[in-house]
C-alpha cells in the first residue's frame, strides 16, 4: 500500500524548457544553436543544478564554452526564470492527494539561482510535507545518495512509496532502492498510472 508520492518538479509540475526564451529574444538561428550548447547541453549545467560550485563559476563555464557569445550569454541567464511556468493541474492534484491522507515529497534537481527567482511559481509547495532541492543538498539526481538522503530525512519506506519523474534515468536510480515509480508524460497519463497503484 503506497503511503508517499515524490514529485519531481521541472516538466512534472511546472512547466520548463529554454526553446521559448531564445525564441524571444530574437536571436538568429547560429546563435540559437550556441547558447543550448554553451548553456543547456553543457555538462556544467546540471553542476549548476548541484549546487557545488557558485553562480559565477557556472556562468564562467558556459561562457568559456562560447567566449563570443558571452553578452547573449549574460541575457539568457538573466531571464532563466523565463524558463519555468506553472501547470494550472499542479495544486489541485497535490491538494487532493493530500486531503486523501498520502504524504507528498518534492525530489528535485534545482540550481539555487533558479529557485529564488521562480519559487513564487510554485505554488503546490504548502501542500509537500518535506522537499529536497539538489542545491541544498550538493547532490543530484540520478546519484544513489540523493534518494538515500530523502528516504531517510523523511523516514520513507521505500516500498511504499512512488516517485514521479520524466527521466528513465531517474526513475531506473529510485527503483533500485524498491520505490515503485511511473515515467511522467502527461498529466492525464500518470494521475491514470498513479491512481491504478494507488488502488492496489
Amino acid at each position: 500500500m503506497i503511503d508517499s508520492i515524490i514529485f519531481d518538479v521541472g516538466n512534472v509540475l511546472v512547466g520548463y524548457g529554454w526553446d521559448a526564451l531564445i525564441e524571444r529574444l530574437g536571436y538568429d538561428e547560429n546563435t540559437k544553436r550556441d547558447l543550448v550548447e554553451a548553456m543547456f547541453l553543457n555538462p556544467w549545467w546540471n553542476e549548476f543544478d548541484s549546487g557545488r560550485y557558485s553562480t559565477e563559476e557556472i556562468l564562467g563555464h558556459f561562457i568559456e564554452q562560447k567566449p563570443e557569445r558571452k553578452a547573449q550569454i549574460l541575457e539568457v541567464f538573466e531571464h532563466l526564470d523565463e524558463t519555468i511556468w506553472p501547470f494550472d493541474y499542479a495544486v489541485p492534484w497535490t491538494a487532493d492527494l493530500k486531503k486523501r491522507g498520502y504524504k507528498l515529497y518534492i525530489l528535485s534537481n534545482y540550481a539555487e539561482y533558479t529557485y529564488e527567482r521562480t519559487k513564487d511559481k510554485m505554488k503546490f509547495l504548502p501542500n509537500m510535507d518535506g522537499a529536497i532541492f539538489s542545491y541544498r543538498h550538493k547532490l543530484i539526481k540520478p546519484e544513489p545518495e540523493i534518494f538515500e538522503l530523502i528516504l531517510s530525512k523523511y523516514a520513507i519506506d521505500p516500498h511504499r512509496a512512488v516517485f514521479l519523474d520524466d527521466r528513465a534515468d531517474n526513475l531506473e536510480a529510485a527503483a533500485k532502492f524498491g520505490i515503485h515509480t511511473i515515467l511522467f508524460d502527461s498529466y492525464e497519463n500518470a494521475s491514470r498510472k498513479l491512481e491504478e497503484l494507488l488502488a492496489q
